[in-house]
């Protein structure tokens, strides 16, 4: 019975020691992946922390889309559309297919064009504009474009203060694209406004960049007051006066698009019927106005007064610090000398208009 019972008990060991793995199985068991209850939690979050990273990812994109609709949205597509159609109301371009053979067998730069854009906040205004800089001006190309003297314009106030005539001022809208024909080839690419594709723009006249432009300008306003028989004075290309049996009967000066000017009822009937019907005229003033920078103001004895309180508020004063006042004998930085050179500008042009008494001061 007991011998038995050690067979038996032998037996189990071997049994035992038969399924009990070896070294090497525990070791290659240890090499192969095991899937533990933690191992599984983990799992669990990062598949959850991937999804949440996918989620916010995808918001993220979502949000750059929404910003990306919201920067494409063009609050001056009002105000270009309108410069464009100025553009073509004013026959300043022909197109021009890119494939023609005037564009392949002629050697020509395309100038590009850019917006500029100002915003009032009353009013928006959208001007398109030539990249003048790539222009290739000819050496014998005039660009100098004549403007009233300071003299010329305090001659015209004191003539129509004595002649208590009524001072009137008015500005010409779009004044270079209704300037003289151009005389030379001028290509421009069409700006992305533009729906038609593949073609160029060849100038008809001169727009807003170009040097040229300005002369082309003032040459056909020069020709129209003339042909009006309004006289240029011999001192100034920008002063012009009419005489009606040897008097004098009214006085213009101009500044590019801007006019000032005074006279009889003649001779503001002969500005409205040979002169301002050929152009489009913008916004017309009188008795209270700025011009050139200068408040005008004609009191009811017609008498005139010009002051420029409006340029004076808006110079601002340089700001020193405490420290640097302290620093008396220490000489002024690069920053500090040009700003002090500006200021020393700015009141110097007032002292010229319309401030002689403190010319001495500068």
């Amino acid at each position: 019975m007991e011998f038995q019972n050690v067979q038996n008990y032998l037996l189990d060991c071997i049994t035992a020691e038969e399924n009990q793995p070896t070294q090497a199985s525990i070791i290659n068991r240890d090499l192969q992946p095991q899937t533990t209850q933690n191992e599984e939690i983990s799992n669990t979050v990062d598949s959850s922390h991937k999804q949440q990273s996918f989620i916010a990812a995808k918001a993220r994109n979502e949000k750059k889309s929404l910003q990306i609709v919201v920067e494409k949205k063009d609050i001056f597509a009002e105000e270009k559309e309108e410069e464009l159609r100025k553009w073509k109301l004013n026959d300043v371009y022909e197109e021009v297919d890119m494939e023609s053979p005037e564009i392949q067998d002629k050697d020509i730069y395309p100038i590009s064009v850019t917006w500029v854009t100002t915003d009032k906040g009353y009013k928006r205004k959208a001007r398109l504009v030539a990249r003048g800089y790539l222009d290739e001006v000819l050496d014998n190309t005039k660009t100098v474009s004549p403007t009233c003297r300071k003299e010329s314009l305090r001659l015209l106030f004191t003539v129509i203060a004595s002649m208590k005539w009524q001072l009137k001022s008015l500005d010409i809208a779009s004044a270079f694209l209704q300037g003289k024909p151009i005389e030379r080839e001028v290509y421009l690419i069409p700006p992305k406004e533009y729906k038609k594709k593949n073609v160029f723009w060849k100038l008809k006249k001169c727009v807003y960049g170009l040097s040229d432009a300005a002369r082309q300008w003032y040459e056909i306003v020069k020709e129209t007051i003339q042909e009006a028989q309004i006289k240029k004075c011999p001192h100034d290309d920008a002063f012009f006066y009419w005489l009606k049996d040897g008097n004098i009967e009214g006085i213009m000066t101009i500044h590019v698009d801007d006019f000032i000017y005074g006279g009889t009822s003649n001779f503001e009937q002969l500005l409205k019927t040979s002169i301002f019907s050929k152009f489009t005229v913008g916004e017309m003033s009188e008795n209270k106005f700025v011009y050139l920078g200068l408040n005008v103001l004609q009191n009811e004895d017609l008498s005139i007064s010009v002051y420029q309180d409006d340029y004076v508020k808006s110079l601002k004063p340089i700001e020193v610090s405490s420290k640097r006042k302290l620093q008396k004998t220490y000489s002024l930085s690069t920053g500090e000398y040009k700003q002090y050179r500006s200021i020393c500008g700015q009141i110097l042009w007032l002292s010229l208009q319309t401030r002689p008494d403190i010319s001495y001061d500068i």
